[in-house]
């Protein structure tokens, strides 16, 4: 897949994003995993810590129509 790499930063509505499940060809699925008792803890923080949603932003890849988060798929599922 060729492709020109271009970095934006803009805030994108939540319903356009979609977890990464391996859909983007040569991009493999999140292999990261969180237990319960985390997630929480990082929910309590962004709700504690809103500030931090423009801070450390969640990076997406446009694909299909839609987002697809490549970094920070428990943040956005926190979100």
């Amino acid at each position: 897949m060729d492709f020109e790499l271009k970095i934006e930063v803009r805030e994108i509505p939540v319903t356009e994003l979609v977890e990464n499940r391996g859909q983007i060809p040569d991009v493999p699925k999140n292999p990261r995993k969180i237990s319960r008792e985390k997630f929480d803890a990082l929910c309590e923080s962004i709700k504690n810590s809103p500030e931090m949603k423009v801070l450390d932003e969640v990076r997406v890849f446009p694909f299909d129509g839609k987002y697809v988060v490549i970094g920070g798929n428990h943040r956005f599922r926190a979100y």
